[in-house]
């Protein structure tokens, strides 16, 4: 059985940037979310 959600996410770290130069860094930085349509802003 897993852990509650609050308990998972108090130790949750984002995964840092594959990315941070060149064109894949700033499309990363750019991008929107899937959810609303992963528009470049």
């Amino acid at each position: 059985m897993s852990a509650p959600g609050w308990q998972r996410k108090e130790g949750w770290e984002p995964i840092p940037a594959r990315f941070t130069k060149g064109v894949l860094g700033k499309y990363q930085k750019l991008v929107g979310s899937a959810s609303k349509g992963a528009v470049l802003s």
